[in-house]
């Protein structure tokens, strides 16, 4: 009897200690480790749950925060004069020496500008040296500081991504823009899309772009006929016609 005892005493104090040991080591039948790992979340470092007297409950993942990548503009791998012209509103403007970068043609954004004043697309432009920002506002006219629409000597060579930010009516506009020469060239459509006119077509055999400006606004944001201002001019040229026939019926009159 004493020699079973003796054996039950001993079966205990081994599963006491293998207990003890288990409950040490954390490690359990399931794989976690429930001292420091709780499904992948530590619960002293900024467990996302809720706790209530019971522990953690209602368990969610930590959300991560989604990184954003800044508007890169390519290193230009080919640059050279293009040969392309721009039809605005029926006629060709001349001037502008636009360059084929990577295989898109881009122009002068000041030839741009010179060519829009006046129409119901015209825009300003100004260059914020302190911030290294171009401000554009739309509707604005166009001042020039000179060499727009003026041809120039090939400077394919300085074609560098630019580095000046661009802001079109105080919002910033990430675009493709290369500094050429010191001034910044853009796509005509990029330009079109963000200053309000439109490239309605292009010739490829005669390598024209086909532009349409939008149409002026009076004060009240109505639309200025055309058509009545040309009535009214042809009206006038009748006048001055009728006073000058006035007139030479005068002089008749005075030799007779």
């Amino acid at each position: 009897m004493r020699k079973f005892l003796t054996i039950i005493l001993a079966l205990t104090l081994v599963f006491s200690m293998s207990a003890v040991a288990f409950a040490d080591n954390g490690d359990y039948d399931n794989g976690y480790d429930y001292e420091n790992d709780y499904n992948g979340y530590e619960y002293e470092n900024g467990y996302n749950g809720y706790e209530d007297e019971n522990g953690y409950q209602d368990i969610e993942p930590i959300s991560e925060e989604i990184e954003t990548t800044a508007f890169v503009i390519p290193v230009p791998e080919r640059v050279v004069v293009s040969a392309w012209q721009i039809e605005l509103d029926g006629e060709l403007v001349e001037g502008a020496q636009p360059y084929n970068i990577d295989g898109h043609n881009y122009f002068m954004l000041r030839d741009v500008a010179m060519m829009m004043n006046g129409t119901g697309s015209q825009f300003s432009v100004e260059f914020d040296a302190a911030a290294n920002r171009v401000l554009v506002v739309t509707g604005e006219a166009y001042e020039p500081i000179g060499g727009e629409l003026e041809a120039h000597e090939d400077r394919s060579a300085t074609t560098v991504p630019s580095a000046q930010a661009l802001y079109v009516d105080g919002e910033r506009v990430d675009v493709l823009v290369y500094n050429i020469g010191g001034n910044n060239f853009f796509q005509i459509r990029g330009l079109a899309d963000l200053l309000g006119f439109e490239v309605v077509s292009y010739d490829a055999e005669e390598r024209i772009f086909v532009v349409e400006t939008a149409p002026i606004v009076d004060e009240n944001g109505d639309e200025e006929d055309e058509d009545e201002d040309a009535d009214d001019e042809d009206d006038e040229d009748e006048d001055a016609d009728d006073e000058d026939d006035e007139e030479d019926d005068e002089d008749e009159e005075d030799e007779a």
